[in-house]
């Protein structure tokens, strides 16, 4: 696509997955945001290595977010940052992707990146769900296993 004359490019989207677990869109399953993250690696012609910070879904749910930190682990390892912007604004539902992309773009950019801010209400099984949770920039990834 040629660049609008005078426009900043700030990004490009070059790879995306999306599937389903075939279950419930509020019960998603590890095997399966595994499946679509390796997807969306391939697509893009990257590698695990490449991922410098992962931007987390973090509702801030037991399930889903105990089902993708394994999932991310899975793929990523432990050395990825990850958090979730969510917990500044809200689950802003449809316009998340959007929201959440340009706020991952700027701190790209900037060169740092916000760390997730304490969920209300949590519990230990979303504290230990292997999302970063404190108030200090996530420096690994917490996996967490029952």
């Amino acid at each position: 696509m040629p660049k609008p004359e005078g426009a900043t490019i700030y990004g490009e989207i070059i790879g995306f997955a999306t599937n389903c677990d075939a279950a419930h869109i509020t019960q998603p399953q590890r095997e399966t945001m595994q499946i679509c993250m390796e997807q969306s690696l391939r697509m893009a012609g990257l590698s695990a290595e490449d991922i410098g910070y992962i931007s987390a879904h973090g509702t801030a749910t037991d399930r889903g977010d105990i089902a993708e930190s394994q999932a991310s682990a899975a793929v990523f390892g432990d050395r990825v940052p990850i958090s979730s912007l969510k917990s500044y604004f809200g689950h802003t539902l449809g316009a998340c992707g959007a929201l959440e992309a340009w706020m991952s773009l700027h701190m790209m950019r900037e060169g740092w990146f916000a760390p997730t801010l304490q969920p209300a209400p949590s519990g230990p099984t979303v504290r230990r769900a292997g999302l970063h949770y404190g108030r200090e920039p996530a420096d690994r990834l917490r996996i967490y296993s029952e």
